[in-house]
Formats: C-alpha cells, sequence, structure tokens
C-alpha cells in the first residue's frame, strides 16, 4: 500500500509495470482532493482506495467527475455513481464506500457541479439512436437543423470519466428513470471523446443502449412519445 506521491523508488517501480492496480492509503497521503485525482490521473495509475475519512472521500468526488482525462479508479467511479443517484433521490447501487446520509448531503451541497452531469445523461435517451444511420438522416439531423434540438460544442463541458460511468451495469437505465428528456446534443463527447480508447458508440452498443430510448418511452406514452416512436419505426424499417 502506498502513500501519495509516491517515492521515487515506487514510481520507478510502478513505470516498470504500469497495470499493476496500486492499493493508495488515502488518509496517509499528503495529496488530497483535487491534487490527489490529478496525480492518479496524470500518471495514469490503476488505483484502488484503502482507508480515509468520509470527507476526504467526498473531497475526490466532483475533482473526479469533471476530470477532462481518465481517471482509472474503481472506487472513485463507483462513488461517483452513488452520488450521482443520490444527487436524483434515488438509493445509491454500490453502498459500500460512502455512508448514504453523507452522499446525499454532499449533492445538495454541490448541485451546480452536478447539474451539468445530469443533463448530460438525460440528453442521452434523445441523442443515442442518432448512432443509427438511417435515424440519425431521416429524423434526428432534421430535428437539429429545426432547432428542436441543441448542438452543444463545448470539449469540456463533460469529460471522459462520465462515459465511464456508463460501462457500468444498470446506472444510465436506473438515472434516466426518473429524468426527464433533454433535447441537447454534445457532439465532442458524441463523436470524439474516449474513456480507455472506447467512445460512446464502443460503450453503448456493448451494452444494447440503442433500445433504451424506445422503452423510456414505452414506460409512459403520451402523443409526443407515440409520435417519436413512429419515426423510429419508418427510420429503422428496411
Amino acid at each position: 500500500m502506498k502513500a501519495l506521491p509516491m517515492k521515487t523508488q515506487e514510481v520507478m517501480e510502478f513505470f516498470q509495470n504500469p497495470d499493476e492496480i496500486i492499493e493508495v492509503d488515502l488518509e496517509n497521503s499528503s495529496l488530497q482532493g483535487e491534487v490527489f485525482v490529478t496525480y492518479i490521473t496524470n500518471m495514469r495509475m490503476k488505483t484502488t482506495l484503502v482507508g480515509g475519512t468520509s470527507q476526504q472521500k467526498l473531497d475526490l468526488l466532483i475533482p473526479y467527475l469533471t476530470s477532462a482525462y481518465t481517471t482509472n479508479c474503481k472506487p472513485l467511479l463507483e462513488g461517483g455513481i452513488d452520488l450521482l443517484l443520490s444527487y436524483r433521490g434515488i438509493e445509491p447501487l454500490y453502498n459500500t464506500w460512502l455512508p448514504a446520509k453523507d452522499l446525499e448531503d454532499f449533492a445538495k451541497n454541490h448541485k451546480e457541479d452536478l447539474d451539468p452531469i445530469s443533463e448530460f445523461l438525460d440528453s442521452l435517451v434523445c441523442c443515442i439512436p442518432s448512432f443509427n444511420t438511417k435515424y440519425k438522416k431521416s429524423v434526428f439531423d432534421k430535428e437539429i437543423e429545426q432547432g428542436n434540438i441543441e448542438v452543444i460544442t463545448d470539449a469540456s463541458i463533460i469529460g471522459p470519466n462520465i462515459l465511464g460511468l456508463l460501462q457500468e451495469p444498470n446506472f444510465f437505465e436506473i438515472f434516466v428513470s426518473s429524468g426527464v428528456t433533454v433535447k441537447k446534443y454534445y457532439k465532442h463527447q458524441f463523436e470524439v471523446m474516449r474513456f480507455n480508447n472506447k467512445g460512446l458508440f464502443d460503450i453503448v452498443s456493448a451494452r444494447d443502449s440503442l433500445l433504451m430510448p424506445i422503452l423510456d418511452l414505452l414506460s409512459e406514452p403520451t402523443e409526443e412519445s407515440i409520435e417519436i416512436l413512429k419515426k423510429h419505426s419508418e427510420a429503422l424499417t428496411p
């Protein structure tokens, strides 16, 4: 188990075995919060965290969720998921790393940080079907042209660690089940961004996520959703 920053000899050993998962002593590390996340991210370390107070753990979550670069740390991934679910008023999925009450209070105090992430995740219900080429050309592109879907070009508004959350079973389905459809297309995140060399298409196609928006509409049919379903059907019919 290592405290951060690592000693020179430890760094040399790490570079000889870069794929090794490093156990990090959070409580006794002199690096904390955003500096801690930046360190393990820049070093491209695969880490798990041992020890640490609730506050030390909470102080890592927003820097992790908003990082501009990929961070490989399972406890932070699970903690980030539980924080976002708490923000939505949903019971944490893992509930092992941090007490639910601490997550709930932290989420309330960091609404401004979590709102943009929530909007991006909710937008996937509207935009994931655009990975189907026929649907994109016949429906999605026209919706953009008509101004019904806003195109977001800010590459920094959502970082790659958010894409990593989508690989976790059930998270996306649970999160969007209590949300609303956000009609925004995050161009960079959809077309360019990578998490461990996987783009958004690679991630959602591996989980059959293309059907999720249709299932979401079916769960609560409205006149609008029926019309959208008709468009889906027309676009996907050979």
